[in-house]
């Protein structure tokens, strides 16, 4: 395989042919070196036959296979850029939060490493962020951990059974902006701090513009406990359009109970709290004397 090169450009008739929309499959993959994201090819080799992989498993269910893959080193341009290519990777910056957040787009986690990396994928800051815009709104197994999968990349033969049943990554709850950039400065970026104030902006972007939007938010079968419902109230009062917020079969009790009560939007019109075996008759409470009258009505 070859190695991944700079931006790849299309032709004027490709760009015509092309409709807006989100990739089907966006990678979050950390760069290995400052210099190249992958000089041997070695996320590159996972890519290629994960891709070939879930190609194979679409066209045998008769559906259609990729039209689109996001790899920022490939997809935006790269420094040094000229001025024309500067305002090209400001307008391709601004499609981040759409590229890995969209609920139908695959997102692959490239979690291994190489031996000898200096860091792992969690102490990343890039990584960090395309994770938890991704986690937020997509349904099971499209954000997946490829470092879970018990087969190699080339010996998958069937997509869905050994790669997104097993590697669907556990969603965490979505955070404010001022809790966002705590954690961020936890971590680290492999050209230095430079990208740390633009991370913060884009994912303060994403919560004014995606889940400011959100009209659902679905985060049944997570395993969540209080600790998850209490990170997620806090981020509520910006989830200014929600209408139904689904929390089934989890692991809520009354103190997170509690706290989503203290935070639900005002236009909330479904809670769903079923299946969650630690909530008693106070957390039950707690809910109903915080429910909007948009859904005591």
């Amino acid at each position: 395989l070859p190695t991944l090169s700079r931006r790849c450009r299309a032709s004027p008739a490709d760009a015509r042919s092309v409709q807006p929309r989100a990739p089907d499959s966006p990678v979050a993959d950390p760069w290995i070196t400052a210099e190249h994201p992958d000089p041997e090819g070695f996320h590159l080799r996972t890519i290629a036959a994960l891709l070939d992989a879930y190609c194979k498993y679409v066209r045998g269910i008769g559906g259609t296979t990729i039209d689109a893959v996001f790899l920022d080193f490939c997809s935006l341009e790269q420094a040094p850029r000229s001025e024309e290519a500067e305002e090209r990777f400001r307008r391709g910056l601004k499609a981040i939060n759409l590229i890995y957040a969209h609920q139908v787009s695959y997102v692959l986690c490239l979690t291994v490493m190489p031996p000898g990396t200096a860091r792992g994928y969690d102490a990343r800051g890039w990584c960090f962020f395309e994770r938890l815009v991704a986690g937020a709104l997509k349904e099971t197994q499209r954000l997946l951990d490829v470092g879970k999968l018990q087969v190699a990349p080339d010996a998958v033969t069937d997509f869905h059974a050994e790669v997104a049943a097993v590697c669907d990554v556990g969603r965490r709850p979505p955070l404010t902006p001022a809790a966002f950039e705590a954690e961020l400065r936890e971590r680290q970026f492999t050209n230095g701090s430079t990208d740390h104030a633009l991370v913060a902006r884009l994912y303060g972007e994403f919560v004014e513009e995606a889940l400011g939007a959100a009209t659902r938010l679905n985060f049944a079968i997570l395993g969540w406990g209080d600790a998850q419902a209490e990170e997620l109230a806090a981020v509520l009062p910006l989830c200014r359009r929600v209408r139904e917020l689904i929390l089934m079969t989890n692991a809520i009790g009354d103190r997170g109970a509690a706290a989503l009560a203290r935070s639900l939007p005002a236009g909330l019109e479904v809670l769903d709290l079923s299946y969650n075996p630690n909530l008693t008759d106070e957390g039950v409470a707690a809910v109903a004397a915080g429910l909007p009258a948009s859904v005591r009505s």
